[in-house]
């Protein structure tokens, strides 16, 4: 490789590119183990083929495989594999964000308030107030986004929203066994109360019966 292609900046920002991969890296692999159908997301795809293509195009100059077409030409093809990157990042999120909240309504949409409160007395108080503002601060972070001038601490604001999210949504998930048990104990009791109460109305029909009877028979008598 020719050292003298690639000035300082572009070696900077080539780090600065492996440092947005790596952040996001995991994210999107999480993204496709989360998926019922463990399916990736089709934009994050086509984010990070883009992403290659212009890094390769980089790559091509450096080892001298092919010519500059330009003088800027490794700089705008380096600032490009940012941008994808960065959109990539941002795509990965948004599909998160999108997964854990559906997860979290799917989880808790059979129980009732009650239940939920006892097995997880932090949701209410805690995470319900954190999901239910989650979509105004993503809508807030989307809306600064801008490809033109990266800003990586938006990322990274971005990330740990949607880890809080996840984790959230895992503590949620190892209470459903408890929930599921405290509707099965209501259950049975509920059926037993109901049990009496229709044994103490047969009872009570019965005694009227037998009491109405007795008044009738004896002002017949």
């Amino acid at each position: 490789m020719d050292d003298s292609v690639l000035t300082k900046d572009d070696i900077d920002k080539l780090r600065e590119v492996t440092e947005i991969y790596l952040r996001i890296k995991k994210l999107i692999l999480f993204a496709e183990e989360s998926d019922k159908e463990l399916a990736a997301n089709p934009q994050t795809l086509i984010e990070l083929r883009n992403s290659l293509d212009h890094l390769m195009r980089v790559a091509a100059v450096a080892f001298g495989i092919q010519e500059k077409e330009n003088e800027g030409y490794i700089q705008t093809n380096i600032d490009s594999v940012r941008g994808h990157l960065y959109r990539a990042g941002f795509d990965t999120l948004d599909w998160l964000s999108i997964g854990v909240r559906l997860d979290v309504t799917d989880l808790l949409e059979h129980f009732s308030p009650q239940t939920i409160s006892i097995a997880e007395p932090e949701y209410f108080p805690k995470k319900k107030i954190f999901f239910e503002g989650l979509a105004k601060e993503i809508s807030e972070i989307r809306n600064r986004k801008d490809i033109g001038n990266i800003n990586l601490a938006e990322l990274d604001n971005y990330i740990k929203l949607i880890n809080q999210a996840i984790i959230y949504q895992q503590q949620i998930e190892i209470k459903i066994p408890s929930m599921e048990e405290i509707e099965r104990k209501n259950e049975e009791k509920f059926k037993k109360q109901s049990n009496i109460a229709r044994r103490d109305a047969i009872i009570i029909a019965i005694m009227g019966a037998i009491i109405g009877g007795l008044v009738l028979y004896i002002f017949l008598k």
